[in-house]
């Protein structure tokens, strides 16, 4: 079965601008990750890597609701003066890359169990080591 990460059909959705897409499978971190499913920015419980534009640093997350509501979070922290309540990965694409990022989706939770879903969170940080997830 053969699964890609699209773009929607909104030429103005402001998530897909930075949407690296690809079919079946990505190498992060020298790791192959295949795809489980169809995603788009509307795709809920969805894991997904941001990559610094200036550099190879990569952040792991997760979204419950749609990708384009967490990245319209993410993008509001980008235009944050507040930097002590930042995630590290935020304050990094600030100082690093002038706030330029691309990301992709790697996964999507088929089942709605939040524990199952924190779990594969975490499996994807354990498995490709993201240097932007430090706490």
């Amino acid at each position: 079965m053969s699964f890609s990460v699209t773009k929607c059909s909104n030429i103005n959705c402001m998530t897909c601008s930075n949407l690296f897409c690809f079919s079946n499978f990505i190498f992060i971190n020298n790791v192959q990750v295949f795809l489980n499913s169809n995603l788009t920015c509307k795709s809920t419980h969805a894991i997904y890597v941001i990559f610094c534009s200036s550099c190879s640093l990569f952040y792991v997350g997760k979204s419950q609701t749609s990708v384009n509501v967490r990245f319209n979070k993410h993008r509001s922290d980008l235009n944050s003066t507040q930097i002590d309540s930042l995630l590290p990965v935020t304050k990094h694409l600030k100082s690093c890359s002038n706030k330029h990022f691309s990301f992709s989706l790697i996964y999507q939770q088929l089942s709605f169990d939040n524990f199952d879903f924190c779990s594969a969170e975490n499996y994807f940080k354990l498995l490709l080591k993201p240097p932007l997830n430090v706490q």
